[in-house]
């Protein structure tokens, strides 16, 4: 039995509540028909707490009381009711009750789980409904400022004097707001991840998820750090790609002082503009390793975002010691 059976109950019509009241007492007492009865009789009183989902508190309850009464019969017509009238949806409680325990044998069991089922599903979908909308929101927001900033980045390298300059400040105030923007989005998704778990493309979308990894991978690295475990799950469990894991490694590894795998993340040196592959292990292998995580080869990646040209051995012998001398070892 349950006082609440996943509904809440307002209100104060003391005929009702007293029919609840000695209901229960009747059900402590195992005197379970007559809790039965008095449950049944509040479940099918008019007026505001005779409607709504108040009234399947009490046909829950009834149920439980019909059960272990014996009358099975009694006990899963009002099953039906709170299942498809109430949208009973809590199928981890319904198939835990012990109250129900005598009913599992019944046929008629297993239709009423799987309407439960159903019912928790749908409303998972819904739920999944709002969510995939509100990250679609964030994935916009998140890309639009940082194609504005490289929008920018290329006016300001192309342009000279005062034009120069004034890019410049645009590019440091539409940082700023995307800094801010980052710390909000980041509090919404921290939100979703704490009561859902990571949630794949298929429960939100392809933008919806990859908007949760987005936020992740443009947080701070204490953040970072503690979302790891779950992407290494999701990317484990299908939910996100590979490839996100690769570039969330990278990041990470950098911040640590560590050198990164997958050559992801690319270093402009600010006294003097220019651009680096980032501290990388192992260079000469390094679009094999890009292959098994569905990253494209370094070459097609550094010339389609960053202009930039690929050659292992250069890096390796030339640019890696080069880069060392600039920032020191990296493990």
């Amino acid at each position: 039995m349950n006082s609440t059976a996943g509904y809440s109950q307002t209100g104060n019509q003391d005929t009702y509540d007293a029919l609840a009241q000695k209901a229960y007492e009747y059900y402590n007492a195992k005197a379970y028909r007559q809790s039965a009865e008095l449950n049944t009789r509040a479940y099918q009183l008019p007026g505001e707490k005779g409607t709504g989902n108040h009234r399947y508190d009490a046909a829950y309850n009834a149920a439980c009381a019909w059960a272990l009464a014996g009358e099975a019969d009694s006990a899963f017509v009002l099953l039906q009711e709170i299942t498809v009238r109430g949208k009973y949806n809590d199928y981890k409680s319904i198939t835990s009750d012990a109250d129900f325990a005598s009913l599992h044998k019944d046929s008629r069991w297993a239709t009423i789980c799987n309407a439960v089922k159903k019912n928790q599903a749908d409303k998972e979908n819904n739920t999944h409904a709002g969510v995939a909308a509100e990250l679609d929101t964030l994935y916009l927001k998140d890309q639009q400022y940082r194609f504005s900033l490289m929008s920018l980045q290329q006016q300001m390298q192309a342009a000279t004097g005062d034009a120069k300059d004034k890019i410049k400040q645009q590019f440091t105030a539409l940082a700023m707001q995307m800094k801010e923007q980052d710390s909000i989005n980041l509090r919404v998704v921290e939100g979703i991840l704490n009561r859902y778990g990571w949630l794949g493309a298929d429960e939100v979308g392809e933008n919806g998820s990859q908007a949760l990894f987005l936020v992740i991978q443009h947080a701070d690295l204490a953040t970072q750090q503690r979302y790891l475990p779950m992407i290494k799950q999701a990317a484990e469990n299908g939910k996100t790609k590979a490839a996100n894991l690769a570039l969330l490694e990278d990041r990470i590894a950098l911040r640590e002082k560590r050198k990164q795998v997958y050559g992801s993340q690319v270093w402009t040196d600010p006294a003097t503009g220019k651009k680096y592959v980032d501290m990388l292990a192992n260079p000469e292998n390094v679009d094999q390793r890009r292959q098994q995580v569905g990253l494209p080869p370094m070459s097609v990646y550094l010339g389609q975002f960053f202009q930039m040209q690929w050659d292992a051995h250069e890096y390796a012998t030339k640019i890696l010691p080069e880069l060392e001398k600039i920032k020191g070892q990296y493990k």
